[in-house]
C-alpha cells in the first residue's frame, strides 16, 4: 500500500510476487499459459519454447520487462514450487 501524496488516497499495490507449492501431481496452481504443478520439462518447453535457463533442481523463465518465473522441481523433474515475481519500475 502507498498514499497518494495529491489526494491523500490510500492506494493498494498489485503483488510483487506469487508462490504456489505442492507436494504431488494434480493440485491446483496454474500459469496463464496452462502450466500446472506436477508438470515436467517437455510441458515447460511446449508451453514456453526453449528459452529458459535451467539447472538440477530449478528453471527460470524471463521476460522482456524482467518479469520472472521460477519453477522448482523434485527429484523426478515434476514442478513442486512456481514463484511469479512482477516487474518493478
Amino acid at each position: 500500500f502507498h498514499t497518494d501524496e495529491t489526494t491523500k488516497k490510500v492506494i493498494e499495490s498489485a503483488p510483487m510476487i506469487v508462490d504456489v507449492w505442492a507436494s504431488g501431481v494434480g493440485l491446483t496452481g496454474k500459469t496463464g499459459r496452462g502450466l500446472a504443478l506436477g508438470d515436467g520439462i517437455s510441458r515447460v518447453r511446449k508451453l514456453y519454447g526453449p528459452r529458459f535457463q535451467r539447472d538440477t533442481h530449478s528453471i527460470t523463465l524471463q521476460w522482456k520487462d524482467e518479469t520472472t518465473l521460477i519453477l522448482d522441481l523434485d527429484d523426478n523433474g515434476r514442478i513442486i514450487h512456481m514463484q511469479l515475481l512482477a516487474a518493478t519500475e
